[in-house]
């Protein structure tokens, strides 16, 4: 049998000249005369490639209550439970109970845990608990693999939960990290706006100066430049910006104006 335990389940691959009903009489046979945990796992691992999602789960939760209870069996019932429809906070029990039999600091057998329990926090609303879990994330597996698109997700995140220092550094990491400008247009065009509500007028403008460098005279940059002068108390400047958005239709900066002594 060939398997990898860092994708799961649904990475098992059975030989040719073996089907399930031969795989699955060769491991009752087997439990009859000598029962394991791992004849139990493996027997699970068959079920749940077959979509025999309740029974997969039942011989992962008979593992999990033997002294060889481990991550990869706890990780493996959370799968199973999903994929069975169950509810989101008993599959995050399972992936709690996984990561616990794993060794602090984590190891690369404890990504896909984790990358399964960030999208069940996100799902139940515990942001904060999603940004830490993809940090250690991070951490486990090669930079390679990490595009613009995880630091975007992050730091969406990480403002939900207000952990806005990681969220800014994040929109700094995916605009730096992505060749595609329209992306690159979406992180900078965050870590402005984030910038700004941070009072952070030096990081504002930095980086509603490289917005402008991609979009000459957007109303955005245009918008973006102004906020960040005036939270630096440049006034000229941001009355000068700002006008020049109002004139291009942005109706919020023409409100902004009013507001610039």
């Amino acid at each position: 049998l060939i398997f990898d335990a860092r994708n799961g389940a649904d990475s098992l691959r059975l030989p040719t000249a073996w089907s399930l009903p031969v795989a699955l009489r060769a491991l009752d046979r087997a439990d009859s005369l000598s029962p394991r945990p791992s004849i139990w796992l493996l027997r699970g691992i068959l079920l749940y490639g077959a979509h025999r999602d309740a029974e997969a789960l039942r011989a992962f939760e008979r593992v999990n209550r033997s002294t060889e209870a481990s991550l990869r069996s706890y990780f493996f019932a959370a799968q199973a439970l999903s994929r069975a429809g169950g509810n989101d906070s008993a599959v995050v029990a399972l992936l709690d109970s996984a990561l616990a039999h794993t060794p602090t600091p984590f190891t690369a057998e404890a990504a896909a845990p984790l990358a399964w329990r960030a999208v069940y926090a996100e799902r139940l609303g515990d942001h904060r608990r999603a940004v830490l879990d993809l940090v250690d994330y991070e951490r486990l597996v090669p930079a390679t693999e990490l595009a613009a698109p995880f630091f975007l997700r992050r730091a969406a995140l990480a403002e939900q939960a207000r952990l806005y220092r990681r969220a800014v550094d994040d929109y700094t990491t995916a605009a730096a990290r992505t060749p595609d400008r329209e992306t690159r247009i979406e992180a900078l065009t965050a870590k402005a706006l984030l910038c700004v509500h941070l009072s952070a007028g030096d990081e504002a403008l930095a980086a509603a100066e490289e917005l402008q460098r991609l979009t000459p005279d957007t109303p955005d940059a245009l918008k973006l430049l102004g906020l960040a002068h005036q939270l630096l108390g440049h006034r000229a400047q941001a009355r000068r910006y700002l006008s020049q958005a109002a004139a291009k239709g942005d109706a919020n900066a023409a409100e902004l104006l009013r507001k610039v002594k």
